[in-house]
């Protein structure tokens, strides 16, 4: 098996194993994905054991990939955005021939703007991206 799903060689993961211990309040969104609050300032969405997207008490977002760049990953950004409240409707690809891993796009004033980004990518409370990592 490769990518995401070889984490432990089984199906599904219950949300004991997907929940931190440290997690204060936890609820199952899916196939091997779990919304979780770390305290009243961060609220994550996990697939497997990464935190795709986190939003902070601010409402700013920060999307991760953990060094998995698939599918499933980029589907789980945009189900954890859309879980966690995010204003927007953006779109993510994969594009290895840019030079990048993935490319974030979103609309700005009806125009389609594009952002690409490795492994992290900082959003603005309207999910704009402000930041590049």
């Amino acid at each position: 098996m490769y990518g995401q799903h070889s984490y432990n060689g089984v199906g599904r993961l219950t949300k004991a194993e997907l929940t931190p211990s440290i997690a204060r309040a936890s609820k199952k969104a899916g196939h091997n994905r779990v919304v979780w609050s770390y305290g009243p300032n961060k609220t994550m969405y996990r697939l497997i054991n990464t935190d795709v997207v986190t939003r902070f008490a601010d409402g700013t977002f920060m999307i991760t990939d953990g060094g998995f760049a698939t599918m499933t990953t980029r589907r789980a950004i945009l189900q954890g955005l859309g879980e966690l409240g995010c204003k927007m409707n953006p779109n993510i690809y994969g594009c290895k021939k840019a030079g990048t891993d993935h490319v974030y796009i979103w609309r700005e004033n009806g125009e389609r703007r594009e952002t690409a980004f490795k492994t992290t990518l900082w959003l603005d409370a309207d999910g704009k991206p402000t930041k590049v990592e």
